[in-house]
């Protein structure tokens, strides 16, 4: 908001002086006001900090009294005498007039620099609005990053749930299949009544408990053939798998064990097959290892190497010639 002096009270002495535009010398411009304090009557005081700097063609330097028409830089502050600075006297009145309404006023050295800070301003406000703009897209790159470690967070509490929900529906299957043994190959009857049938199956898995393994003292529960009957089926030569439900897993055990005599060099052609009933997740880990074995056996075979491999402990190891793993 610019500021003026002397409009209220004037001196003939304001007309500029010889050739410098400026206000006539009070005689007292080189002393400190600070000093000396108030001058005599009829003159006004100044500071020397209100000393003129002139304007582009002239350099003033005399203080600016309250007598003095003058105006202060809303730039720098600094006052100056309208005369030096070049105002018009009517442009003058009408700044004292405005009071305090909104017109600023510039000296000739801020007018050059104003412009060129507002420019200056003017990028620095692009550049913060940028900056600013930056900064939301970051928040919005923190909320989106910590929504979605709290979505990992419930995606991995559900992938534990579900985890331990397949290793309990697991144990419970061993535990509901550790009694039982599978039969493959083993003969089926034509006969279309189901009692006939399963008293056939029953007949037969007896046959090869007693007779067969050597072990008479074993019983059975249950006899089940896995997959439903068919009156023709497409190949008579591949009976369905038969399940037998055993008291306990004693029994089961020693099944297991003697069933490895079932098929021997001496007994080629028998084609019944005992294996454990396994869950899925036993099955898969079991086809694999057989898989496995039979590779290196081909392995070895081609290699000409005397070994053989087997599956113990679940596990692949390989037996040398004198025995020893």
């Amino acid at each position: 908001m610019a500021r003026g002096r002397g409009q209220a009270k004037r001196h003939q002495n304001d007309q500029p002086n010889n050739n410098t535009g400026c206000p006539p010398s009070t005689g007292l411009s080189n002393q400190n006001p600070r000093d000396r304090g108030a001058t005599n009557q009829g003159q006004s005081t100044a500071k020397s900090s209100d000393a003129c700097k002139g304007g582009f063609t002239n350099k003033c330097g005399r203080p600016v009294t309250e007598d003095n028409e003058a105006l202060q830089c809303d730039s720098c502050n600094r006052w100056f005498h309208i005369s030096c600075q070049g105002v018009p006297k009517q442009r003058y009145d009408d700044i004292i007039a405005l009071h305090d309404d909104d017109m600023p006023w510039y000296c000739h050295e801020c007018r050059l620099l104003v412009p060129k800070l507002l420019n200056s301003l003017g990028v620095i406000t692009k550049r913060c609005d940028a900056m600013m703009d930056e900064i939301h897209h970051l928040k919005l790159r923190v909320t989106i990053i910590e929504n979605k470690d709290v979505d990992d967070d419930e995606a991995r509490q559900d992938m534990i749930k579900e985890k331990c929900r397949e290793l309990f529906q697991t144990e419970a299957e061993r535990v509901k299949m550790r009694n039982n043994i599978i039969i493959f190959g083993l003969a089926e009857s034509e006969n279309p009544k189901s009692e006939i049938r399963m008293q056939y199956d029953s007949a037969k898995v007896n046959d090869i408990l007693s007779d067969q393994i050597g072990l008479s003292h074993v019983s059975f529960d249950k006899v089940i053939r896995l997959t439903p009957h068919v009156s023709k089926p497409a190949n008579i030569n591949k009976p369905r798998p038969t399940k037998v439900i055993l008291p306990s897993v004693d029994y089961r055990g020693d099944i297991l064990r003697k069933a490895k005599t079932l098929k021997s060099p001496r007994n080629p052609q028998y084609k019944v097959v005992i294996a454990p009933d396994m869950c899925k997740v036993d099955k898969e880990e079991n086809d694999r290892l057989i898989e496995e074995l039979w590779k290196k056996r081909n392995d070895s075979r081609n290699k000409n190497e005397n070994c053989s491999w087997v599956i113990r402990h679940k596990k692949i190891v390989r037996i040398l010639e004198s025995g020893n793993a």
